[in-house]
């Protein structure tokens, strides 16, 4: 029987188990997270919930301020299901996000997340 360390993991040759115990305890901790929020879903091949993928989304288009427009979408209570039904409302998108060249870049990135969903047969909608 292979020696067994206190992480409860095979000593390995070779391989830093220190790290790969702490990515498994990140897996575990990932999980427990994304089943304490009943309204997320996991995106297919990301492994995202929403609010994942909305955090990660701000981050990308607004490095220095992303924290303002998250909490303009936790305050209007935007969720998944309610950007989908605005994708093509112009004055609900104008008062989230004023500023044209931001919202025009956050709108990119959400067709695009759109897009992917589509092309890999991810449903938009809750079932």
């Amino acid at each position: 029987a292979p020696e067994m360390m206190s992480t409860g993991l095979p000593k390995m040759s070779g391989i830093n188990t220190s790290a790969l115990s702490l990515n498994m305890t990140n897996i575990n901790n990932q999980h427990s997270h994304s089943q304490s929020h009943v309204r997320t879903r996991v995106i297919s091949g990301e492994g995202m919930d929403w609010d994942e993928w909305l955090k990660s989304a701000l981050q990308q288009c607004f490095p220095h301020n992303w924290e303002t427009y998250l909490a303009k979408f936790q305050t209007q209570r935007i969720t998944e299901d309610v950007l989908i039904t605005m994708s093509n409302n112009g004055e609900v998108w104008k008062e989230l996000m004023p500023i044209i060249g931001d919202r025009m870049r956050f709108q990119k990135v959400w067709n695009d997340e759109l897009m992917r969903r589509k092309l890999t047969g991810y449903p938009l909608t809750k079932e």
